[in-house]
């Protein structure tokens, strides 16, 4: 009985996320950015150009001109060697290499080649994306799933994407239709 009690506790105890460290970037006299606990303490030893707060179960962190991403302990997970990133959403995140826009997955690895001008976030089972001209809604294997007959997409929102298509402002639903 006292070990199922205390397995018990245990669960409750991690699931209530006691056990979990809170950090955040501040900048430091040397104008780095360093993540710092709940007390003001640092985390760990890495500095970084610019620092992000945790969003999704990560923080978007540079070195030099190039970004990665810290996992919420503040350790480097997914090293700083890309142009730019956006924050994880729906377990992928926007990731750009040689001005190109690409997808990749939590551990770093890319999932959507890096083609686009322009890509926004998985926030619906598709998204879309824009290369050589037109756009485009893919899916999160990166397959085409329709060449769309738009002139601007502004991203999904609960399952619509405004749009503009030969001057005029409207919505489109994830399977592609105004």
């Amino acid at each position: 009985m006292i070990k199922l009690y205390t397995l018990s506790l245990t669960l409750i105890i991690s699931i209530s996320g006691f056990n979990q460290v809170n950090i955040r970037p501040v900048r430091q006299s040397d104008s780095h950015f360093q993540f710092i606990d709940n007390n003001g303490k640092p985390v760990n030893n890495f500095k970084w150009n610019e620092a992000e707060q945790v969003v999704n179960g990560f923080a978007r962190v540079a070195s030099g001109n190039k970004w990665g991403f810290v996992d919420p302990l503040g350790n480097p997970i997914i090293n700083a060697s890309y142009q730019s990133v956006r924050n994880f959403v729906n377990k992928m995140a926007a990731a750009m290499q040689n001005s190109k826009w690409g997808f990749i997955d939590e551990k770093g690895k890319t999932v959507i080649p890096f083609e686009y001008d322009i890509a926004y976030d998985f926030t619906e089972s598709v998204t879309g994306v824009y290369k050589n001209n037109k756009w485009y809604l893919i899916n999160r294997q990166g397959a085409i799933i329709k060449r769309l007959d738009i002139d601007v997409s502004y991203g999904f929102n609960n399952g619509k994407a405004r749009i503009t298509r030969q001057g005029r402002n409207g919505q489109m639903n994830t399977s592609g239709t105004i």
